[in-house]
C-alpha cells in the first residue's frame, strides 16, 4: 500500500552492516535459582552430552568480566554460591559443551541475596513474578536453525500476456513479467533496472530472511507481475487472472527507482500469497505495513525509514493505526533473538481463526504469559538499543545516532517530547514518602510502554524501586516493569530482575556516573485483540482501550522532573505561572491558566483558556474559553525539519487532549466551537462540534459523546 503520508521525510543515514558476536551463546539449558542469606541457590538442567559445568558470575549482567565460581561433573546440577553481599544483584552463568562439543552459555540467571532479618525488602526481585532479563550477547538470532522451507521444484511462467487492464507484456526477468500501455513514461532500460532491484530482493525476502516462497508446493509457478502506469504511485499486493492467484505490483514512473518502495511493495505481494492472519476478520492487520516496512529494512539496514514514529509514541498500544507504517522493532528483537524465520513463520503457518499474535503463540508455545514476557525484555532493551551485532557493528549505537538517544534533549524536534515520561507527585507528602504516579494520558495502553528517567542521590550505590500498578475491573491488569542503569555512553546497560504483576518491587545496583530508567510496560492478563480499522477513525477508537496507571515509590533516586528532591526550574524564557503553576512565558496573561506540569514555551495564549495536564505550547493560538491537555504538543519549532507544518489553533469552547505527534505536524489547522479532540489524533480537517480521535478527516463528522473506559485518578497506595 501506498505509504506517503507515513515516510515523515526521515532522512537517511549512512550505510551500517551489521552481526553475531562470535561467542553468542547456545540456551540449551535452563539455569533457575533462589536467594538466600548471602547467598544464591542455582539448578540447571542436563545438557544430556556428558560436559562438565562451569558455574561463572557477576554484579552485572554484562558476561565480559565474570568470575567463574567452580566447575562440577556431568551428573550435578545445583551449585550454592554463598559469601555473597546482601542487597547486591548478582548474575549467574553456566558454560558447557553442547552436541557439537562446543563451549556454549545457559541463560543468565540474575538474584538479589537478602538478609534473614531484613524482610522482605528484595525478595520480590527473585519472587516466581519476576524473571531475568535477556542478554543481546547470548541471543540465538545468528544461530537460527529450522524455519525453512523445501519447495517443489517447477519453471516460473509468464501469467499473461497482458496486466490487469490490458497493458502488453514489454520485458520479463527471472521472477517478475513487466507491463505498461503505450504513452507510459517509462523507458525499456527504467523498467529493467527496477526489474533487476526485484530480482535481488527476491533472492533475500525467500533465501535469507526466510519468507516462504510463493507457489512454494505447487509445480506451476507463476512470475509477479509489475505494472508501470502514468497515474500510479507505488503500490503492491495481488490480483486474479485466469483463476490464478497472482503477485502485482502498480508503479509510476517516478518511483520506478525507489529501492525501499520497491521492496515494501513487493512484500505486500508476497504477504498476499501466505496463509497471513484470517483472525483479522477480513479488514486486514495493521502488520501487513509494518512487517512490509521491516522487511525492506532487511534489505538497506542502513536506513530506519519512519520507524522512529515508535520511539517517540512509545505509550501507545503496539500496532497503533498511528504508527503501523513505522513501529517494526519487536520484529527485529524476535529476528535476533530467536532468528528471522520466525516472523515469516507467522505468515505462513496454518492457521484457523487466528491474529499475527495468536500465530505467534502458536507457532512458539507460547502462552500469553510468555508473550508478554518478551514484549517486557523488549522494551528494556530500547533504552539503549540493546540488539544483536550483525558483522561487527554496534546496532545500539546506529539505532542511537538514528533515532537520537533516549538522554539526548529534543531539541526543535517537538515529536520527540513525550519519549521520556514525567511522573506525578502521589499527594502532598511526596518529599518524604518518595511516592509518584503515571499521568493519567501518560499511562501505557496495551504493549505500549513508559520510560522514566531516575536521577540518583548523591552517593547512592543502589535504587530501589516499589511497584503499585491501578488494577482496574475487566482491564485484566497486568505489567512487566523493570529497572536499566547503563554508564553515560549508553553502551553498557544492566538490567534489574523484570517484574511481573500489581504489587513487586526491583533494585538495581548503580556506579557513580550511571543513568538509571525504569520502564513500565502494560501487559494485560488476557489476551487482547485490537483490530485495525474498525471504526471511521482508520483503528479501534482510542477511548475504548485501556491504559494502565500505576504507582512508584522510590529509593536512592528522584524521577526527572524532580531532581534531588526539589521540583525543576522552568525552562529558560519561562517562569512559574501565577494561575496554575506551570512554566509560561512572562506575556502569558494571568486569566490563563497553566496546570502545575504543563507549559507555554511559545505561541500566544489568551482569553480565559486552560492549558492543563502534560500539554505543551510551542507554536500557534489558544484563545477563548478552550482547553489543551493530556500530552498535547501544539505547533512545532519553527526550524523543524521533517514537519511541513508547525502551528495549530485552539478556538471558541474546543478542548485538545492529544497523545500523539505535535498537533499541527499533519496541517495548519483550527479546533473551534466546541470540538473535543482526544488520544492518537492525525488530524487533517478543522472541526468546530462533536468528538474525535484518530484519523480526522472531512469525511467524518465525530461522535456525539464519548467514554474513556480508563479509571480516573486519585489513585490509593497500598
Amino acid at each position: 500500500m501506498e505509504i506517503s503520508r507515513k515516510q515523515m521525510l526521515v532522512p537517511v543515514l549512512s550505510a551500517v552492516i551489521a552481526t553475531v558476536p562470535a561467542w553468542a551463546a547456545h540456551a540449551a539449558i535452563s539455569l533457575t535459582g533462589n536467594a538466600g542469606d548471602s547467598q544464591v541457590s542455582l539448578s540447571w538442567s542436563d545438557a544430556g552430552t556428558g560436559s562438565v559445568y562451569q558455574v561463572y558470575y557477576d554484579t552485572d549482567s554484562n558476561p565480559a568480566g565474570r568470575v567463574r565460581l567452580s566447575s562440577l561433573s556431568s551428573s550435578e546440577h545445583a551449585y550454592t554460591a554463598s559469601g555473597l553481599q546482601n542487597g547486591t544483584p548478582y548474575w549467574f552463568w553456566i558454560k558447557y559443551k553442547d552436541s557439537s562439543g562446543k563451549l556454549v552459555n545457559s541463560n543468565s540467571f540474575s538474584a538479589t541475596p537478602v538478609s534473614a532479618s531484613s524482610g522482605s525488602e528484595d525478595t520480590s526481585d527473585t519472587s516466581s513474578d519476576s524473571y531475568a532479563a535477556s542478554l543481546s550477547s547470548e541471543w540465538q538470532g545468528g544461530n537460527e536453525q529450522g524455519n525453512t522451507y523445501s519447495c517443489v521444484s517447477g519453471t516460473w511462467q509468464t501469467p499473461s500476456t497482458t496486466g490487469d487492464t490490458g497493458q502488453p507484456l514489454r520485458i520479463e526477468s527471472e521472477h517478475f513479467s513487466a507491463y505498461w500501455a503505450d504513452g507510459t513514461n517509462i523507458t525499456t532500460s527504467k523498467a529493467q533496472t527496477a526489474l533487476n532491484t526485484l530480482e535481488t530482493i527476491w533472492t533475500a525476502y525467500f533465501g535469507r530472511i526466510k519468507f516462504k516462497e510463493p507457489y512454494c508446493e505447487s509445480s506451476q509457478k507463476y512470475k509477479a507481475t509489475v505494472h508501470f502506469g502514468n497515474s500510479f504511485g507505488l503500490t503492491g499486493g495481488g490480483w486474479y487472472k485466469d483463476g490464478h492467484r497472482l503477485m502485482g505490483m502498480w508503479v509510476g514512473p517516478a518511483t520506478a527507482s525507489d529501492k525501499w518502495g520497491l521492496a515494501h511493495e513487493f512484500a505486500h505481494g508476497a504477504q498476499y500469497m501466505v496463509t497471513a492472519f484470517p483472525g483479522c476478520s477480513g479488514v486486514g492487520c495493521w502488520i501487513h505495513e509494518s512487517h512490509a516496512n521491516w522487511m525492506a529494512h532487511q534489505m538497506f539496514p542502513e536506513n530506519v525509514h519512519c520507524s522512529e514514529m515508535q520511539v517517540n509514541m512509545p505509550h501507545l498500544h503496539y500496532g497503533n493505526s498511528r504508527t503501523r507504517y513505522c513501529n517494526w522493532q519487536f520484529m527485529e528483537y524476535l529476528k535476533d533473538k530467536f532468528g528471522i524465520g520466525v516472523v515469516g513463520k507467522m505468515w505462513s503457518s496454518p492457521t484457523t481463526n487466528k491474529d499475527e499474535w495468536q500465530k505467534l503463540m502458536q507457532n512458539q508455545g507460547w502462552d500469553i504469559s510468555k508473550l508478554n514476557d518478551e514484549f517486557g525484555d523488549w522494551a528494556m532493551h530500547n533504552v539503549t538499543w540493546d540488539y544483536l551485532d550483525i558483522n561487527g557493528t554496534n546496532r545500539g549505537a546506529f539505532f542511537r545516532q538514528a533515532y537520537g538517544a533516549v538522554d539526548q534533549a529534543p531539541g526543535a524536534n517537538t515529536q520527540r517530547r513525550l519519549r521520556l515520561t514525567q511522573l506525578e507527585t502521589l499527594n502532598s507528602d511526596w518529599k518524604t514518602n518518595h511516592r509518584f504516579v503515571s499521568p493519567y494520558y501518560w499511562a501505557p495502553q496495551r504493549w505500549g510502554y513508559n520510560i522514566i528517567r531516575l536521577y540518583p542521590e548523591s552517593g547512592a550505590s543502589k535504587v530501589t524501586v516499589k511497584f503499585r500498578g491501578v488494577v482496574q475491573q475487566n482491564a485484566n491488569s497486568d505489567w512487566r516493569w523493570g529497572l536499566v542503569a547503563t554508564d553515560s555512553h549508553l553502551d553498557s546497560p544492566r538490567y534489574s530482575t523484570i517484574q511481573r504483576g500489581s504489587d513487586n518491587q526491583a533494585s538495581v545496583s548503580i556506579n557513580s556516573g550511571d543513568e538509571v530508567y525504569l520502564v513500565v510496560m502494560a501487559t494485560p492478563s488476557e489476551y487482547q485483540k485490537i483490530l485495525w480499522a474498525r471504526h471511521v477513525s482508520d483503528g479501534t477508537p482510542y477511548p475504548s482501550i485501556y491504559r494502565y496507571p500505576y504507582m512508584v515509590e522510590l529509593q536512592g533516586a528522584w524521577p526527572d522532573g524532580f531532581k534531588n528532591g526539589s521540583k525543576d526550574s522552568c525552562p529558560s524564557g519561562t517562569v512559574r505561572h501565577s494561575n496554575g503553576g506551570g512554566c509560561a512565558t512572562t506575556s502569558t496573561p494571568s486569566s490563563v491558566y497553566v496546570g502545575p506540569y504543563a507549559k507555554v514555551l511559545g505561541g500566544t495564549v489568551t482569553g480565559n483558556s486552560r492549558i492543563e495536564d502534560h500539554a505543551t505550547i510551542i507554536h500557534g493560538n489558544v484563545s477563548g474559553n478552550s482547553t489543551v491537555g493530556g500530552l498535547t504538543l501544539l505547533g512545532s519549532a519553527s526550524n523543524m525539519p521533517y514537519s511541513w507544518y508547525h502551528t495549530f489553533n485552539v478556538q471558541d469552547n474546543a478542548t485538545v487532549k492529544s497523545t500523539f505527534y505535535p498537533m499541527g505536524w499533519f496541517g495548519d489547522k483550527t479546533a473551534g466551537g466546541s470540538a473535543t479532540l482526544l488520544g492518537d489524533l492525525e488530524y487533517y480537517s478543522d472541526k468546530y462540534s462533536n468528538f474525535f480521535y484518530g484519523l480526522v478527516n472531512d469525511s467524518w463528522s465525530g461522535d456525539s459523546s464519548i467514554n474513556d473506559v480508563t479509571v480516573q485518578p486519585p489513585y490509593s497506595w497500598r
